[in-house]
């Protein structure tokens, strides 16, 4: 047995070390997606931390306590109807590298869950209201909400899935940005302090950035979007729908639970010391709520920028090359 030096070893240089150019690159992407993904939850916390005092300024605590009786109904159907389907897209979107018919048959996948989940949620929302003996035209404005925010929520994930944190941020701004503004917009321009005014402006919030990511991804893609779906593709659509159920259903189930709970609350104080001590019970409790949601995004800001070094890809070791 020989050996090619005296002490019976060869170094070799390691194929796993990284160059100090695509170091940079690395540390310069994770740097801007950590930013683009940390200013998309921090700017819709700083409006929904504002809103609250000024909603109440505007329409007054009895009409924001028929707000807070509402507003949680319509959110725990919509995180039932979108939290089974985002958790599914963040776990099984396609990769780029994909084929062209496993990534059709999940869009059709999605697009059948999506529906789906409208028409149930727009079918309990219509018997509990009903129930309840809303208005239809609040009715009319309560579904309209439900359904953009499911929608949204739906359309958001999958610009996470694929790892668009700029698109994120740009649709999380406008729609807070909306979100905010809309509402005080319309009841100073109808001239009446009504919650349902304010309702009608966070539908529309959700609305217009729905509206201009739709216009962006409206183009097909793929042959098979342009010749639509065959017998095999809606096959594996179907699975592909099943496999979103399966994995997600327990999220939408406790996102559901979670938003119903402040309705048990509320209610019970509406029921007995009227809507303007439930409203404000509620805006007392959600500033706490969103103050500490907010102080808590920001604490994570510096840990995330802590974060990055472990993160970077590091040069592995080179070890000894034999000779037998």
């Amino acid at each position: 047995m020989s050996f090619n030096s005296e002490v019976g070893c060869e170094p070799v240089p390691s194929l796993s070390q990284p160059s100090a150019e695509s170091v940079a690159l690395s540390r310069a992407g994770l740097v801007r997606d950590s930013v683009g993904y940390f200013l998309g939850k921090v700017i819709p916390g700083f409006f929904g931390l504002i809103s609250v005092p000024i909603f109440v300024r505007v329409i007054g605590l009895e009409e924001y306590g028929r707000l807070s009786v509402l507003l949680p109904i319509l959110m725990a159907l919509s995180g039932a109807g979108s939290g089974w389907l985002t958790q599914g897209i963040l776990r099984f979107h396609p990769l780029p590298a994909d084929s062209t018919g496993k990534k059709f048959a999940f869009r059709q996948g999605v697009l059948r869950g999506t529906i789906y989940s409208l028409v149930a949620s727009g079918g309990v929302l219509t018997g509990i209201l009903a129930a309840m003996r809303y208005r239809i035209g609040i009715l009319v404005i309560a579904a309209a909400y439900c359904a953009l925010q499911l929608a949204y929520t739906i359309t958001l994930a999958g610009l996470q899935a694929r790892l668009l944190p700029q698109a994120v941020l740009r649709n999380e701004a406008l729609r807070a940005t909306l979100g905010f503004l809309l509402p005080i917009l319309i009841v100073l321009a109808m001239g009446k302090r009504l919650y349902p005014l304010v309702l009608l402006g966070l539908a529309l919030g959700y609305l217009v950035p729905l509206l201009l990511e739709t216009r962006n991804s409206s183009q097909p893609s793929s042959a098979g979007a342009m010749l639509g779906p065959t017998s095999s593709q809606d096959a594996r659509s179907s699975e592909t729908l099943r496999s979103l159920w399966r994995y997600g259903w327990a999220v939408g189930a406790w996102l559901m639970l979670s938003q119903l709970l402040p309705v048990v609350g509320r209610s019970a104080i509406e029921r007995f010391a009227g809507y303007k001590a439930a409203g404000m019970y509620a805006s007392m409790y959600e500033v706490a709520v969103r103050a500490f949601l907010f102080l808590c995004l920001s604490r994570d800001a510096g840990g995330s920028s802590a974060n990055h070094a472990e993160l970077e890809p590091r040069a592995v070791p080179s070890r000894p090359h034999c000779d037998a």
